[in-house]
């Protein structure tokens, strides 16, 4: 057995940055998640850090409910043990544990949840009254929005584009979860606004040669600030609430899905590692034909 480094929390996550190549997002989830953890070892355990040889299955199964008596749900408790499990594997492979006291504790499991998509006509009528407005602002929301439904990027490889991704076909190279390149074909309307977008950045004297979400200074903008940018536009075309960028792609795999594109396209397009998270599309898909079905047709 090796001794743990000074902040094995650290090395772990610094593991997750460097090896696995995860996002940014995924790794502040993480790193807020074995906080917590710290936290509740330093009530129940005597120390912030205890041995990890000696931290059990039910210490982490009492951390789980301490979190639960927190008020937290139970996609975030599940998450949170991901965290610890992840951790602690870490942990065994460096060898400062002998076992992953987290490998043998469950949660019960949780119903998968619809995404939240929006009908293709408020959307429609979203995205064609951002375009006709004028402004550095608008055209910025208009392109957002665009390339967000048009691509079925998520929101982080929105902030990393770059003007040099762009090429003459009107596709973009993304650059996505694990630090893996896809190209994405963002269609007509898209590339309208990111060209209108970009006369605006050259407009305001901003650099328009390398970030393509910026401030008027040329700043990159972050997840956060198109985060904001995104939900408060969406609110206007919503039905329900809940909206958020993710809403815009959850929109553009569901839409293609509606009008009979190929599944394995889809998950391409959005750069799934695995078909069975782009079937969940499917299954949504196929609700929204039985609701069509039922309203519809005299025999339903």
């Amino acid at each position: 057995m090796s001794a743990p480094t000074a902040d094995p929390v650290a090395d772990y996550l610094d593991y997750l940055r460097t090896v696995r190549h995860c996002s940014p997002n995924t790794i502040g989830s993480y790193g807020r998640d074995l906080a917590r953890w710290a936290e509740f070892c330093a009530e129940h355990l005597g120390a912030a850090q205890p041995d990890l040889d000696a931290v059990t299955p039910d210490d982490v199964r009492a951390y789980l409910a301490w979190s639960a008596r927190r008020g937290l749900g139970k996609r975030t408790i599940a998450r949170r043990l991901a965290s610890l499990r992840g951790f602690f594997r870490h942990a065994c492979r460096e060898g400062w544990s002998r076992r992953n006291p987290a490998a043998s504790v469950a949660v019960h499991r949780r119903g998968r949840k619809l995404p939240v998509v929006i009908r293709a006509e408020p959307l429609q009528g979203l995205l064609d009254g951002a375009r006709e407005r004028d402004g550095f602002y608008a055209r910025r929301e208009a392109a957002l929005l665009e390339v967000a439904y048009g691509g079925g990027l998520r929101v982080g490889e929105m902030a990393g584009l770059s003007w040099p991704d762009l090429d003459s076909t009107g596709s973009v190279r993304v650059v996505g979860k694990g630090n893996k390149e896809r190209r994405v074909p963002l269609g007509q309307q898209a590339c309208r606004a990111l060209a209108d977008w970009r006369s605006e950045l050259l407009a305001v004297g901003a650099d328009a040669t390398e970030a393509v979400f910026a401030s008027r200074t040329g700043r990159r903008l972050t997840v956060r600030q198109i985060q904001r940018v995104v939900k408060r536009s969406l609110s206007r075309a919503a039905e329900r609430e809940g909206v958020s960028p993710h809403t815009l792609r959850h929109s553009f795999a569901t839409h293609l899905l509606d009008r009979g594109a190929d599944i394995l396209a889809v998950k391409e397009l959005l750069g799934h590692e695995s078909l069975s998270t782009t079937q969940l599309y499917t299954h949504l898909s196929r609700q929204r034909l039985k609701a069509a079905y039922d309203l519809a047709h005299p025999h339903a």
